[in-house]
């Protein structure tokens, strides 16, 4: 921003830069593919900083990496050339884990990545409102094949198969997840990382300020986590 000579502040626009290298490090079970569905910048197309805000944001909502911040995404522009290559460092998240959550519903979850998003999982259920839409029990172990929602593969994924619900439970556990991967995000705002800039010597910091109505945001959010659950 800069003062012209009646006082009045004006914007001046840096110079545009080119996408060049799109780089990934650190993804040993996943594929460079899958990785770059999520991104909405390409190559050889103008840089845009919100976009590949947004597409490191939607790379973290697909869970399979640790969390991507300003310390792993490196932007080197070269002025001489208008091109900008983009490293992004990457940790895999571990393949196996488990969970359990209650009072109501009850469940407990053992699940393991067996190749790329797919993954095999123990559950058991009780109380829950999909073992009231597909079997009379109140008590259900339960095994299932599944697919991880990425946002990347979007209807693609999110996909689980389970033999003891039937082909009720599949459907209305698919919508469920559909459902909530899609509202969460948008509930919850642009929430992208920071990015830092490195130019020559100069290293720039790009800050990215908090979505509007952030405490509304983070209770409607906890609201609709808890009546997807029941």
């Amino acid at each position: 921003m800069t003062l012209d000579q009646n006082g009045f502040a004006s914007i001046e626009r840096g110079k545009p830069y080119t996408l060049g290298r799109l780089t990934f490090y650190g993804h040993h079970h996943y594929s460079d593919a899958l990785i770059r569905s999520h991104f909405l910048i390409d190559e050889g197309e103008l840089l845009d900083l919100f976009r590949l805000r947004q597409s490191v944001v939607r790379l973290n909502q697909a869970a399979l990496f640790d969390p991507v911040d300003e310390r792993q995404v490196h932007i080197a522009t070269n002025e001489k050339t208008g091109v900008a290559d983009v490293t992004i460092y990457l940790t895999e998240r571990k393949r196996h884990s488990w969970s359990f959550s209650g009072p109501v519903p009850v469940a407990a979850s053992i699940s393991g990545r067996i190749i790329g998003t797919y993954g095999l999982s123990f559950h058991l259920l009780a109380f829950s409102t999909i073992l009231k839409l597909t079997t009379n029990k109140r008590l259900l172990p339960v095994f299932s094949a599944e697919r991880a929602f990425t946002p990347g593969e979007g209807w693609k994924s999110g996909l689980s198969f389970a033999p003891q619900l039937g082909w009720r439970g599949t459907i209305f556990g698919y919508a469920s997840t559909q459902f909530q991967q899609r509202a969460l995000p948008k509930l919850a705002g642009t929430r992208a990382p920071d990015l830092t800039i490195s130019s020559g010597d100069q290293t720039l910091l790009c800050r990215y300020p908090k979505p509007r109505f952030n405490t509304v945001r983070i209770g409607a959010t906890l609201v609709l986590r808890f009546a997807t659950s029941l």
